[in-house]
């Protein structure tokens, strides 16, 4: 988790994932073995799992096995 990175305290982010400079995840957002690049959001209350997001977009809802 980059240092920079704007992670809700009611989030929860999993081993295994990787959270770059600049990304915000909202309240309740679950964060499980994925990967955000710089720059990307997660919304609140969305799940990722095995997801990457790239940098300028926002993932919302459910993901798996997702490229966003």
């Amino acid at each position: 988790i980059h240092p920079d990175a704007d992670i809700h305290p009611a989030a929860h982010v999993c081993p295994l994932s990787s959270i770059g400079r600049a990304c915000t995840v909202g309240a309740g957002a679950r964060i499980d073995n994925s990967i955000l690049w710089p720059g990307s959001q997660v919304a609140a209350k969305a799940s990722l799992r095995n997801t990457i997001v790239r940098s300028g977009q926002k993932a919302t809802g459910t993901l798996i096995d997702a490229d966003v």
